[in-house]
């Protein structure tokens, strides 16, 4: 690829009192190069200064260690909780005020059991204390009422359907329930609830 730096020069004519401007293009250059002419505002070709000054994008660094030091930094122990037939082991970490943590998982892999301890919701069954953290919670509105497996609560409420092959093909595969299907309803997690 190759570019042209095109760009004016306002000039005054001091008799009309307007303004004009003529336009200056210069030979063609390389697209980097003509990137880096336009970043620098001076094309050393034409030996021309178009901008008073370079633009200067500045990249953020890691922090060193002595930068983290200052910033507020919070800390979480080992913990473990079960849940049913549901163990989850949360290994000790650090973050720090100036993060954005994003988690991502699979329906029941633990993500709001975390959040949950966390927030001083739920004790862990092991493990240090959490510290007392200003941690906003929103739980999921979903709150099961039935007692039993799955498989029960399908039985009782839908018995043709679900061991129907086109109900089956339709809905249970499609949505894993046979991976659920012999748990608890109570210990669902929020997104196994949805499904």
């Amino acid at each position: 690829f190759s570019v042209h730096i095109t760009f004016h020069e306002p000039l005054t004519n001091m008799s009309c009192r307007l303004v004009c401007a003529h336009l200056i293009s210069s030979h063609i250059v390389v697209l980097y190069a003509g990137i880096n002419i336009f970043l620098d505002g001076f094309v050393p070709t034409e030996n021309l200064r178009f901008r008073d000054t370079s633009l200067i994008f500045k990249v953020a660094e890691t922090a060193t260690e002595e930068e983290i030091k200052r910033m507020c930094r919070y800390e979480y122990p080992n913990m473990k909780k079960c849940l049913g037939d549901f163990e989850m082991s949360v290994d000790a970490g650090t973050f720090t005020d100036s993060e954005i943590i994003v988690m991502l998982g699979e329906n029941g892999t633990g993500k709001t059991t975390f959040i949950r301890m966390m927030a001083g919701r739920l004790k862990p069954d092991e493990g240090g204390d959490v510290p007392s953290l200003n941690i906003s919670y929103k739980p999921q509105k979903i709150s099961p009422k039935s007692q039993g497996t799955v498989r029960m609560l399908l039985h009782d409420k839908i018995r043709d359907a679900y061991v129907h092959p086109q109900f089956i093909a339709d809905v249970m595969k499609p949505l894993q329930i046979d991976a659920i299907i012999d748990q608890e309803v109570q210990n669902l997690s929020g997104g196994e609830l949805q499904r």
